[in-house]
């Protein structure tokens, strides 16, 4: 085989290899871009939901700890 012959065979190997590549990766992919993104936004979501309710708890017991230190003191 010529060296003309062994490129075009590498060329059509490296071709064929990449395009079964992708399909692989296509087909085995866990999921989309866009899937991932809607499933980052929703763990982002629950994260603020859990520290809003966090801070509405703290909040509550400072208040809690200062209306008793208060009556305390007041007595």
């Amino acid at each position: 085989m010529s060296f003309l012959g062994k490129v075009i065979s590498f060329a059509v190997g490296a071709a064929a290899g990449a395009a079964g590549g992708v399909a692989a990766a296509r087909l085995l992919a866990p999921q989309s871009g866009e899937e991932t993104q809607r499933k980052v936004d929703e763990f982002r979501h629950e994260v603020e939901d859990a520290g809003l309710a966090a801070r509405a708890e703290t909040e509550a017991i400072m208040v809690k700890r200062y209306r008793d230190t208060l009556e305390r003191v007041q007595a």
